[in-house]
């Protein structure tokens, strides 16, 4: 995730909105990660969901940013 805001020029501004986007995003990865556990402990979903979806979520958000600092 840090990677897609890393890739642009720092002349062009924005470097504060960036920063604070990644800290929301890390903390809301860390909220959903801890969601999630609580629900496989709770047998609420399939405990193999509850261990999969946060780390697939966050490479999917991270590539998602990735390739949309890419193309424009």
């Amino acid at each position: 995730i840090g990677a897609a805001f890393t890739m642009r020029h720092q002349r062009g501004g924005g470097t504060g909105i960036a920063v604070l986007a990644s800290l929301l995003i890390g903390f809301s990865l860390y909220f959903i990660r801890n969601f999630g556990q609580i629900l496989g402990e709770n047998g609420q979903i399939p405990v193999m969901l509850a261990a999969w979806a946060p780390p697939v979520a966050s490479v999917l958000l991270g590539l998602g940013l990735v390739l949309s600092t890419e193309d424009g």
